[in-house]
């Protein structure tokens, strides 16, 4: 019975983990899916097609994101790729398929973890100056009497007060004075609210973009801009109070939870120490719960 049990788990863990892997990888598929469509007619490859699918675009985006990163977007992923084959030799040498799996897995997806991470913070810290961002661009789009590129000259220049987001408007600025169509014009402002990743980005991308190119006023729309932002704000500082009882459960409770387990498992069982660990890492099947477990409360801590 117990020999079923633990077939049926290694089971479960080989279709969990061959099911995430899939669903990593499964845009890429079908982008290359539909390019082996395209080059079959052709009429058909005259059509732009974009390379890579929605994962390989939203790691590029993030990287793109992070300008103090060690590494490039194309080193990256030829890194990761390297990591997590040699996660899964290194499993398939431990303990089976089942263990090459769960290894590949927490391989490929720890790194995307720390760079969804860093990501991430660098979010929360342009978040936390989205209110400023907006006020300086107000009161300089005013001073300047409605020319909205002498207010984006200005605003990025303000890199005490505005850190993250002075260099990010810089950037918009130069792009715009570059661009030759609308659609490069666009296409500035998309790249300039997918940088900062808010929603409060993108509408403010749209008025700059629209009082840049057609002179237009947007005083009213940025001011409402700002009283969204005001409110949402309040809101977030809200569920922050809110979610830090289970932060603070993710990382004191879990841990204290293992080392009691395993001072019960020593003070009850009559083992020692060193074989515990010893029972724990040495047999494949309890090495790949732990690395599932690491992985998981991994997840956990960026989750919440």
């Amino acid at each position: 019975m117990s020999e079923l049990l633990r077939e049926y788990a290694e089971f479960m863990i080989l279709a969990l983990g061959v099911g995430g892997m899939l669903l990593f990888i499964q845009r890429d598929l079908a982008a290359m899916y539909s390019r082996i469509r395209l080059r079959r007619s052709l009429k058909d490859r005259q059509l732009p097609v974009k390379a890579g699918g929605r994962f390989s675009r939203n790691i590029y985006m993030m990287l793109n994101s992070l300008p103090y990163f060690f590494l490039s977007p194309r080193a990256f992923v030829n890194v990761w790729k390297a990591e997590s084959a040699f996660c899964f030799l290194a499993g398939l040498g431990i303990g089976g398929p089942a263990a090459a799996v769960v290894l590949a897995a927490a391989g490929a997806g720890l790194p995307l973890l720390y760079i969804s991470m860093k990501y991430r913070s660098q979010k929360e810290k342009i978040s936390a100056e989205g209110t400023a961002l907006i006020s300086s661009v107000i009161t300089e789009y005013r001073m300047s009497g409605g020319n909205m590129e002498e207010a984006l000259s200005r605003t990025g220049t303000r890199k005490n007060e505005l850190p993250f987001t002075s260099p990010l408007t810089a950037s918009l600025l130069l792009r715009l004075r570059q661009s030759r169509t609308d659609e490069e014009a666009a296409t500035a402002a998309e790249d300039f609210s997918e940088a900062i990743g808010k929603d409060w980005a993108r509408l403010l991308a749209v008025n700059i973009r629209m009082a840049y190119s057609t002179g237009r006023d947007v005083s009213s729309g940025l001011e409402e801009l700002q009283k969204q932002m005001r409110e949402a704000e309040m809101l977030a500082e809200e569920r922050r109070q809110a979610n830090t009882e289970s932060v603070r459960m993710t990382v004191f409770m879990i841990p204290a939870a293992l080392v009691i387990t395993m001072a019960l498992a020593v003070g009850q069982m009559g083992m020692s120490l060193r074989e515990l660990i010893a029972a724990q890492l040495g047999d494949s099947t309890a090495f790949m719960l732990i690395t599932a477990a690491a992985a998981l409360f991994a997840f956990n801590l960026a989750a919440v």
